[in-house]
């Protein structure tokens, strides 16, 4: 049964909604609202990529940072006639603050005194820091362990100040690892490309707070259409911090367990194969660095990239003891490494009991689960296709 996109929340009339960045969550958000019968603009960086998003009957607009020239004229005009307002982008380059910020700040005063009724800043949870894997909430202080969270820390300060001048509502989204179709777990499994250098360092992390980029859209939404007065933070999250490698594992098991399935002939034990699906599992992983199975002997054998080691019992008792002592060793060894790996890994679990308490938001994928669930079943929410960007 197909879900609803978003919350209800209270009725208003369709608006003209400027994108600064149409990325992968404000193109899902795109979608959403051009359903209701918004008008949507936003930025890219290329004519290429201009046309593309115009072809799909999106209007897009020029937005040059790299030499400081801003929005066009017609970008210029589409963000007069903004009823609302998200910004994307990250501070790139020499930018102290953001980019929009950065070269558009007057033009944002001008639309607000022109009918400019909301604006949304899409954050990080990276601005919270390390708290050494504690529960941290809005209230929590940020302390951002990075230059890159640190810009992104003085970017939401500028939006929620802008707003405060202008009169206009400013809410901030602190975003956790976003997945969703075409950027998930299950894409990484089926493409089989080794985890980078990046998804190795992450994958020392305890704990990854993420979110499916349909409640990414559900959550902003609902807080277009109900706009608390002044500013407001939200962290937006699914309820389930969990390593990179219990996802990807999740992952992998999914889709085995859906190619058995197909396997099955047509009056045999199918159905026992469905009952045996996903749900109510130990979580497995999804965001960091993932760990591979293979099969040896009809025993799970999962071999950790960048570890060489093999975790089975079966294999272990395999060998001769003469070999175990040094292999031992070796594995002290790569536990030594991780650990220097996850030195200076901000660990933290994100709260997101706001958004369900005050955007009365019901999250569509309360955890990876169900949210890789749905897109291993084909779920595309919120696109119509698969975004390639």
């Amino acid at each position: 049964m197909a879900r609803e996109a978003y919350s209800e929340g209270r009725k208003e009339e369709p608006g003209h909604l400027f994108c600064f960045g149409f990325g992968y969550t404000t193109l899902g958000l795109a979608n959403t609202l051009k359903k209701e019968g918004w008008n949507v603009t936003g930025t890219c960086r290329s004519e290429e990529k201009k046309e593309a998003l115009i072809a799909k009957s999106l209007p897009a607009v020029i937005f040059d940072t790299d030499g400081e020239i801003g929005l066009e004229s017609d970008g210029l005009a589409a963000l007069r006639s903004a009823t609302h307002l998200i910004a994307s982008i990250p501070p790139v380059g020499d930018f102290d603050q953001d980019p929009a910020l950065a070269l558009h700040a007057q033009q944002i005063h001008e639309a607000a005194r022109n009918g400019l009724s909301w604006i949304g800043y899409l954050s990080t949870t990276g601005v919270y820091g390390d708290w050494d894997g504690a529960w941290v909430d809005e209230s929590t202080e940020p302390r951002p362990s990075n230059a890159r969270a640190a810009a992104r820390l003085r970017a939401e300060e500028a939006w929620l100040s802008i707003g405060r001048e202008a009169n206009v509502p400013v809410h901030v989204f602190r975003l956790g690892g976003i997945y969703g179709p075409s950027r998930s777990a299950i894409d990484v499994v089926r493409s089989g490309r080794p985890a980078s250098q990046t998804q190795r360092v992450r994958e020392s992390r305890r704990f990854t707070s993420r979110c499916h980029v349909a409640d990414i859209v559900q959550v902003v939404t609902s807080a277009m259409k109900q706009p608390a007065a002044g500013g407001r933070v939200y962290n937006v999250v699914d309820g389930d911090p969990a390593t990179r490698r219990e996802v990807v594992t999740y992952a992998r098991e999914l889709l085995e367990r859906r190619e058995a399935v197909e396997r099955v002939p047509e009056n045999s034990t199918k159905a026992a194969c469905v009952e045996s699906d996903v749900t109510g599992e130990e979580r497995p992983s999804g965001s960091g660095e993932f760990a591979e199975v293979s099969r040896q002997a009809g025993t799970p054998l999962v071999l950790e990239k960048g570890s060489g080691e093999a975790k089975t019992e079966a294999l272990e008792h395999s060998r001769p003891a003469v070999d175990r002592q040094p292999e031992r060793e070796e594995s002290l060894s790569r536990l030594g490494a991780a650990e220097e790996r996850r030195k200076g890994v901000d660990e933290k679990r994100v709260k997101n009991d706001r958004i369900k308490r005050e955007l009365v938001v019901t999250l569509l994928f309360p955890s990876y689960k169900e949210g890789l669930a749905a897109i291993a079943d084909g779920d595309l929410q919120p696109f119509d296709e698969h975004v390639g960007l």
